[in-house]
């Protein structure tokens, strides 16, 4: 298993009520690891084992790390689309976005950020503040 979600579509009474629930009670944000590190030696970013809640209420697993490649110098923000779909599998993608690509993208509100890259002169600098997406014990966004 790599990323996955945990409810995928089974019916429509029973998957997508959750989900709902989910969303209705909870924000959308990591809440266990995702933690960003950069190797510039080798040009990627890993992604942490996490555990997150998605935009419509899904939540989305990943039990190995993740290895994403910073192919140009830039600010690349760190995301997990992750939507639910009745009747197909869930989309899920994990990868890196310029500010440009998330507001060209249909489906930018299911992003979950785990961070902001920036990646110059063979150096990454990695930026959790204002960028991260994290859910509190209770529910809601830290400083709300």
């Amino acid at each position: 298993m790599s990323v996955k979600a945990i409810f995928n579509f089974e019916s429509i009474d029973s998957t997508k009520d959750l989900c709902d629930l989910f969303a209705y009670i909870f924000n959308k944000g990591i809440y266990y690891g995702g933690l960003l590190t950069a190797d510039t030696r080798t040009k990627c970013v890993y992604i942490a084992p996490f555990r997150l809640l998605s935009h419509d209420g899904m939540h989305i697993i990943s039990d190995k790390d993740i290895t994403l490649e910073l192919k140009t110098e830039g600010n690349y923000y760190v995301v997990c689309k992750a939507k639910y779909n009745m009747d197909d599998d869930a989309t899920i993608e994990v990868s890196l976005k310029t500010q440009q690509q998330i507001e060209t993208d249909s489906l930018k509100d299911y992003f979950v950020y785990f961070g902001l890259v920036k990646y110059e002169q063979n150096s990454a600098t990695i930026i959790y503040d204002g960028v991260r997406d994290v859910i509190n014990p209770i529910g809601g966004k830290y400083g709300e």
